[in-house]
């Protein structure tokens, strides 16, 4: 898919948790991403993107990465209640396809950014180029 809704643009007012380090949101039809910065407000702490509906990759500077899936959380409990959607470590990550599609829509964001996220995209640890 192309055009302007897979385009990253900034979610204005995100709501900034005490003692979590300031956040930033971008979000595309088929992207989101998260940004975590250090009490400085410059240096990245680490990004959550996520990508066809049901994954997230997480990268923080203190843990490294995180591949994970959604677990929609369709299953019942005995009561029969829907349980949570939680997510869950996830198998492989494709760091060629998602690298390329989240360069495709940073355009909009600022390069230095933009180009550290890729950057921590492509060196995803099994990643052939990286």
């Amino acid at each position: 898919m192309s055009g302007e809704a897979d385009v990253l643009k900034e979610v204005r007012d995100v709501r900034q948790i005490r003692g979590q380090g300031f956040r930033r949101w971008f979000s595309s039809q088929n992207l989101q991403l998260i940004v975590w910065y250090e009490a400085d407000k410059e240096t990245l702490a680490g990004f959550q993107l996520c990508y066809d509906e049901d994954h997230a990759l997480t990268w923080t500077r203190s843990d490294g990465y995180l591949h994970t899936g959604v677990d929609t959380g369709d299953e019942r409990t005995p009561s029969g209640t829907k349980m949570t959607p939680i997510l869950v470590a996830d198998g492989a990550f494709d760091s060629e396809r998602i690298s390329k599609r989240f360069r495709d829509a940073s355009v909009r964001m600022e390069w230095q950014l933009a180009e550290l996220i890729y950057a921590t995209l492509k060196a995803y640890p099994g990643n052939q180029d990286g």
